[in-house]
């Protein structure tokens, strides 16, 4: 108690007393801004204090700025507690963006904000406890020691320098911003050269283009807050929300976002665009196309391809799967990497219905799904229906009938039911007179967090943390009712599976790096993971094995080639994936797709198409 009297006395009872809790205030934002960028980089950049010692102290300044920014309303306030309260609600901020990075590879922004109703029907809490690390408890526990500073330390006193501290805590934050500023953007410091002028005229750059060049290729400019985030805003760029934070912090990521939200006119595309040729056929929207034979797509929640790299594995946890991989007339792609954005699983039935890649922010069954055209395959046949445990879930009421499936079949949560339904739809459509069907089934239960199966023991599995071991236990579960149904399935049909998008991310990675080098599995020892296709017709003559790194995009035109309707005039951005020689010479890379996509559902594509069609 003597010496927490003597830190009183020092702290709460001097002049100074609002100068040290800015202080203390500050730290731990500072800190909170550093660690935050740890954990989703696994980097503090320490080396480049020798190696790049203007690097490291820009670093660590744009983490700093903010902190101090904020401390300075220190010395406005006369109470306090509002720094407590912005610490508790920092540890919110920051929490939701680790468990929404090392759940999906992203940050939030609004359009993921506004969609976190969207998971409740999935068990949203408990999902994202299966992300959760020990040393998150850093976060919490920085606030409550300052909460506890506030409270034992400082008295509250007030003095009438306050407006001057504050007006100079906001002046050394700018300051210190602007080094910061100047090496981020040290090509828009240098003065436009008469290569890049002539360069610009041959290109017929317009007045607006070099009046842009002109503003911001000025030797001096003063920094403004959020200019960068502003600027892109209205040039349509999208805000990536890991390249900002490595450049800036988390704390000022939260205005940034929705500054470029409320500024950026992402849902109109103003510029024109072309869709390469390669992307249609020779054919039109008007030509009538009838199936070969009947479909059915299987999208298993969360399948992981390293599951089927382990042949001991592969047999104990999915036993039915593994087997149909050594069957003939099979194809496997081990490799497929998944391409959802925070659409997540409303993006996958997406890219594998319509060749189409999510759009760069939100989900594009939600954001555009009611009223956009989509181009689909599930028309060419009698009937086509949609198998759903949870239809309520990114919008698949709507997108059910907008992908082109007839009917919409609520199956119980559970993937017996699941499968059930599948078997009992198949057998009515199957009746005496020939009928083609389409159907899409999708599973739930190796959803996080992986609480929906009981948990089994494999003997191969041991060295593994137990989460990895309940989503094998899932895993397993649906793969016994894939069983009962594959016995049943008309052999003459399509059967295609697939993950809907991978699970687990870089640090959940690490954490079974040992179960992973004892039993040999690649792909984790080298930090990746990826989606598997299996797919059993008739129309493949051989078994085939792939192990290039694929696309999801590819399992769209693969479809059309396999059920007979490869010359429906969309073929979407991936190729054929039978085509050895497609494969190794993509007309289009991934990133360029994705461009090119995001245009193509903001601007509603395949309705003008339609329309210039007469259909």
């Amino acid at each position: 108690m003597q010496k927490l009297s003597v830190l009183r006395n020092k702290c709460g009872t001097s002049k100074y007393a609002n100068l040290w809790l800015a202080g203390v205030f500050a730290l731990t934002v500072f800190l909170k801004n550093v660690l935050c960028h740890y954990f989703v980089f696994h980097s503090l950049l320490v080396s480049s204090l020798w190696l790049d010692t203007a690097a490291f102290f820009v670093f660590y300044l744009s983490k700093f700025v903010p902190a101090l920014f904020m401390a300075s309303f220190v010395f406005l306030s006369k109470s306090k507690i509002w720094t407590v309260v912005f610490n508790f609600i920092l540890d919110i901020w920051i929490l939701s963006n680790l468990f929404y990075f090392n759940a999906n590879g992203l940050l939030l922004d609004v359009p993921s904000i506004l969609m976190a109703g969207n998971m409740f029907e999935y068990s949203l809490w408990g999902s994202l406890l299966v992300y959760w690390q020990p040393a998150f408890i850093l976060f919490p526990a920085l606030s409550i020691f300052y909460a506890v500073f506030v409270g034992l330390v400082y008295n509250g006193r007030n003095y009438k320098r306050q407006v001057v501290l504050f007006v100079a805590g906001i002046f050394l934050a700018l300051l210190l911003q602007c080094p910061v500023y100047y090496c981020h953007r040290v090509r828009f410091w240098k003065p436009i050269d008469d290569k890049s002028m002539r360069f610009e005229e041959q290109n017929n750059a317009d007045d607006a283009k070099m009046e842009y060049l002109n503003k911001y290729n000025q030797k001096w400019r003063l920094y403004v807050p959020f200019e960068a985030t502003c600027r892109e805003a209205s040039r349509g760029i999208p805000l990536q929300g890991c390249g900002y934070l490595r450049q800036y912090s988390i704390v000022s990521y939260f205005p940034a976002i929705f500054l470029w939200h409320f500024l950026s006119e992402e849902h109109e595309v103003k510029e024109a665009f072309s869709v390469p040729a390669f992307c249609f056929s020779e054919n039109n929207g008007c030509a009538a196309h009838h199936a070969s034979n009947s479909l059915v797509v299987v999208l298993v929640e969360s399948l992981e391809s390293w599951v089927f790299e382990n042949e001991r594995i592969a047999s104990e946890v999915m036993p039915n799967m593994y087997r149909l991989i050594g069957k003939g007339n099979t194809l496997y792609c081990s490799r497929v990497t998944t391409q959802v954005k925070s659409g997540v699983s409303g993006d996958g039935p997406q890219i594998v219905n319509t060749g189409l890649l999510p759009v760069a922010h939100g989900s594009a069954a939600q954001r555009f799904g009611d009223r956009n055209v989509w181009p689909n395959y599930a028309h060419f046949f009698d009937s086509a229906f949609l198998i759903n445990p949870v239809p309520n879930l990114w919008n698949q009421n709507v997108m059910t009938h907008k992908y082109g499936y007839k009917e919409e079949i609520k199956a119980d949560s559970t993937d017996e039911f699941v499968f059930q339904a599948l078997s009992d739809k198949i057998q009515k459509c199957s009746g005496s007179r020939p009928c083609s069907f389409c159907a899409l089934a999708i599973t739930v239960a190796s959803h996080s967090p992986f609480d929906r199966a009981r948990e089994v023991v494999f003997p191969s599995v041991s060295n593994a943390p137990s989460y990895l071991k309940k989503y094998l236990s899932c895993l397993n579960y649906t793969d016994s009712c894939f069983g009962d149904f594959w016995r049943q399935m008309p052999q003459d049909a399509t059967l295609v599976i697939t993950g809907d998008h991978t699970i687990f991310r870089e640090n959940m990675i690490r954490a079974f790096s040992d179960f992973a080098s004892e039993n040999d599995i690649v792909t984790l020892q080298e930090g990746k993971n990826y989606c598997p296709l299996i797919i059993y017709s008739p129309n493949i003559k051989e078994k085939m094995v792939i192990d290039d790194v694929c696309y999801q995009m590819d399992i769209y035109p693969t479809i059309l080639h396999l059920i007979g309707c490869e010359d429906y005039y969309w073929r979407g951005f991936g190729v054929n994936l039978l085509d050895s020689t497609a494969r190794r010479n993509r007309p289009i890379a991934p990133e360029e797709a994705f461009e090119l996509s995001d245009k193509m559902i903001r601007a509603d594509y395949f309705r003008q198409v339609r329309d210039s069609l007469g259909n």
